[in-house]
């Protein structure tokens, strides 16, 4: 729901169509609406991630001032203030702005150190399959013992800091190619837009799998790897798309 938040809610900046374009804002409402009534508190920083990357990729001053007031209006609203505090869907979402006080967060970390000491002798991991709970199924040992609660951890359980190490540089990698090439290299506008929409939407997805363990879940797995190849071959799209304004008659 984050993230379709986010797409959708950029994709109605770049289209040209007007219908879609109060089509994509109504989808990116309920979208949202349906992220907050899901309380899940470490899916927030989804949107707000997304929104960050926004204003990193764009070179429009409106849309860059508009979302950094936006950034700093929850930031405020959320951190700084008890307004609504009496709501349990507001008051629960504030707690993620406060993980200190938060007992969820402490528990997790705490799983974290424990298996730091154990990790530490393991370069390449425990092996596949055996991480966290739903590690049960092929055998019992410390490693699926203890929850891992979240993507990265999981996969350092599984593969190591070595193996943690390359897949996050491989997802740094999609994203800051994609940012360049939607930068400097791609020129039709609409493209453009669908590009930073799925760049700011990984983005956020990727932050999001720090405090949850979606990452390769279904449909999250599919969309994150169709999303990236898209973002690599953007270029490919924005020639074709050059071509076939060139041959289209006058």
């Amino acid at each position: 729901m984050g993230m379709a938040a986010v797409i959708y809610m950029i994709l109605s900046f770049y289209i040209s169509n007007k219908r879609l374009r109060y089509y994509y804002r109504f989808v990116s409402l309920l979208a949202a609406y349906g992220l907050i009534m899901s309380g899940t508190r470490g899916a927030m920083i989804v949107p707000l991630g997304g929104v960050a990357m926004f204003i990193l990729l764009n070179k429009n001053t409106r849309y860059i001032v508009g979302g950094a007031i936006c950034l700093l209006f929850i930031y405020v609203f959320f951190a700084q203030t008890h307004i609504l505090d009496s709501n349990r869907q507001i008051h629960r979402m504030r707690t993620a702005f406060h993980p200190e006080k938060d007992a969820s967060y402490l528990v997790r970390k705490a799983n974290q150190k424990r298996l730091a000491e154990y990790m530490v002798h393991k370069p390449f991991g425990e092996g596949v399959g055996l991480a966290g709970m739903e590690g049960r199924r092929f055998s019992r040992r410390f490693t699926t013992d203890i929850p891992t609660d979240s993507h990265y951890v999981n996969i350092w359980v599984q593969f190591g800091i070595v193996g943690l190490c390359l897949h996050i540089a491989i997802l740094l990698f999609v994203i800051g190619y994609s940012a360049y090439l939607i930068m400097f290299r791609i020129q039709n506008r609409e493209l453009k837009g669908m590009l930073i929409a799925m760049n700011c939407g990984l983005w956020g997805i990727m932050l999001s799998a720090y405090g949850n363990n979606f990452f390769w879940q279904y449909p999250t797995g599919y969309i994150v790897y169709i999303f990236q190849t898209f973002l690599v071959l953007g270029k490919s799209y924005d020639k074709e798309l050059a071509e076939q304004t060139k041959l289209e008659p006058i």
